[in-house]
């Protein structure tokens, strides 16, 4: 095997790594806009009964069913450990 062959596959396992991740990226990114688009017509409907304590209860179990799903792909896509994470807006 020569040398250009070997930088050759090189390149080529790298691009199928990146490829392995991408799709895994995607994986995240679709539940968690699932996630987003779940809560956000639960939050609609909520919102059309009248208000109590219990609606109150319901909608804060959505919030944190939402929060969860954000930790979920904040970790598993983005590396980033949400027991530790302040939860801060971040640029790229």
């Amino acid at each position: 095997m020569t040398i250009r062959q070997l930088k050759l596959e090189t390149k080529i396992d790298k691009l199928k790594t990146q490829a392995k991740q991408a799709k895994e990226y995607k994986k995240h990114l679709t539940e968690l806009t699932n996630a987003v688009l779940i809560a956000l017509k639960a939050i609609d409907e909520e919102m059309d009964k009248p208000s109590s304590n219990e609606r109150g209860k319901r909608i804060a179990k959505i919030c944190n069913e939402l929060d969860m799903a954000n930790d979920s792909a904040r970790f598993f896509a983005l590396g980033v450990d949400y027991r530790k994470d302040k939860k801060e807006l971040r640029e790229e």
